[in-house]
Parts: C-alpha cells; structure tokens; sequence
C-alpha cells in the first residue's frame, strides 16, 4: 500500500511495526512481572527470575519501551522489501517542499 512508510524513515514497514510491537509486548511483561511494585508494605515480585529480573526504575520502562518498539522495528523492516512511499509523507521530504516554497 502506498501510505505505509514511517513518518522519518522511508525504510519503515509494516511488517517491522509488528515485530517491533511483539517485542515490546514481551519486554514490557517481563519487566512488569519481574519488578518490584510500587508503594507496597511488602513488596514481592510477580515473578521472581533472579539475576534476570527487571532491576531498573519502574518509569524507566516506559523509556525503554519507546526504544524498543523503534529500534527492533527499523532494523526488522531491514529484511523486508522497501514500501512504494508517497513522498509527502516523510519528514525530511516535507521540509524540502516547504523550503523550495519560500526560495520561489
């Protein structure tokens, strides 16, 4: 489809956008059941997995959620076919028109 492209990577697909949210669903339980809750009197782990549980602050996760979904899903779209882009659509093309604009 010609509207699939990512609004600052004329790499970005579809199919990378799936694998990067997948990712990020299986990140954001691990971390959720692995940390500690908040303002608990007894605070225990959901899930308890030793060195590997979530030992960063709990709104780190969000950070690193947004990283997740960005970073697997650009370097997934590497290994599909590039989408057909529509031109206005990408960030950098955007720009480019409305500065050719203002030299006319």
């Amino acid at each position: 489809m010609p509207w699939e492209s990512g609004l600052f990577s004329a790499r970005a697909n579809r199919q990378g956008f799936n694998i990067g949210i997948i990712t990020c669903i299986i990140f954001t339980t691990w971390a959720f059941l692995s940390s500690k809750p908040i303002h608990v009197k007894n605070p225990q782990l959901l899930q308890d997995l030793g060195n590997f549980n979530f030992t960063q602050h709990k709104l780190m996760l969000a950070v690193y959620s947004h990283q997740t979904v960005i970073g697997v899903g650009y370097i997934a779209s590497l290994f599909f076919p590039k989408p057909a882009l529509v031109p206005n659509l990408l960030y950098s093309n955007r720009k480019q028109n409305r500065d050719n604009e203002k030299a006319v």
